[in-house]
């Protein structure tokens, strides 16, 4: 079965939202950003088939990956580009909903998106697989 391309939004600047979540996650929290990175290889895997409990609708086209260790609820908010992609916009940590304000930001990014692909997907110089992406350093064993 041929995997779902999951996709990472940059901004104009190169900063990836999403990418800065997860590594900051990772250095405080590894189990949380394991259970996160379980989450997009299930929606690589899934797709738009991808359901309740590892995936949810918010508003605006919109989508979630849930995970949670305890009471502490980690979201990735998601889109899908309509060319059979989903794009990882932006990380949060919650203790109820997710707010408004995130959504906000991942309707923002979806737009800037849409309008040119390309110019807004990140790029690993070596087209590293997303998992090794969000390995911290210490899972990934790098000095720098």
């Amino acid at each position: 079965m041929a995997r779902f391309e999951v996709r990472i939004f940059k901004d104009a600047s190169g900063s990836a939202p999403f990418l800065e979540w997860i590594r900051a996650l990772g250095r405080e929290n590894i189990k949380a950003a394991a259970k996160v990175r379980t989450c997009v290889e299930r929606l690589e895997e899934f797709g738009h088939g991808l359901r309740r409990p590892t995936s949810s609708p918010l508003r605006d086209k919109i989508h979630e990956l849930r995970a949670r260790i305890g009471k502490v609820h980690y979201r990735v908010l998601y889109f899908f580009d309509g060319r059979g992609r989903a794009v990882l916009a932006v990380g949060c940590t919650k203790e109820d909903e997710v707010e408004d304000t995130d959504i906000d930001r991942a309707i923002a990014c979806r737009s800037k998106y849409l309008e040119n692909p390309e110019r807004y997907t990140y790029r690993e110089p070596s087209n590293v697989p997303i998992e090794t992406i969000t390995k911290t350093r210490h899972q990934r064993g790098a000095r720098d």
